[in-house]
């Protein structure tokens, strides 16, 4: 009798263990998330009068060629940002070289109106004017320079 007693004990209490850690598993499923995203591509470019399309770097054309003192000669330009992320414009920085006497460059001055602040992505400015005058004391020796004007805009990130 003891023993069908310990027996019985014994196959309940592994019955018991059994359902017990069947109790305690259940079914499990995860799942994954997956995001991409890429950086934004920044790319202001700029259009001259002449221009077939919008480029890294362009020319534009002063009217009058040739200048005196006190006479001012103007260009035009436009620029698109091509790029697919919002940029800011800052008024552009401007560079003057004159050959062959390059102390002449400090008596042409430089102005441009119409740029934009800012230029949604694709969007592309009104016109930005270009004007480029003599001084009027600039010195005889002056006289028949060639005269480079690069402007550079930036664009920054509107983030």
């Amino acid at each position: 009798m003891f023993k069908k007693l310990l027996m019985s004990s014994i196959i309940l209490g592994a019955i018991s263990a059994t359902v017990g850690v069947g109790a305690m598993s259940a079914w499990t499923e995860d799942t994954d998330a997956t995001g991409t995203l890429a950086s934004a591509n920044i790319d202001l470019r700029s259009w001259n009068a002449g221009s077939t399309s919008y480029e890294p770097t362009s020319s534009f054309t002063f009217t009058p060629g040739v200048l005196v003192p006190n006479q001012t000669a103007t260009g035009q330009t436009w620029l698109k940002n091509t790029g697919d992320a919002g940029l800011n414009i800052a008024a552009p920085t401007t560079a003057v070289t004159s050959t062959p006497n390059g102390g002449c460059a400090s008596y042409l001055n430089v102005t441009t109106s119409g740029t934009p602040g800012s230029l949604a992505a694709g969007a592309e400015s009104g016109q930005i004017d270009i004007n480029a005058s003599l001084d009027n004391s600039t010195p005889q020796t002056c006289e028949s320079q060639s005269f480079t004007v690069v402007l550079n805009w930036v664009g920054s990130t509107q983030y």
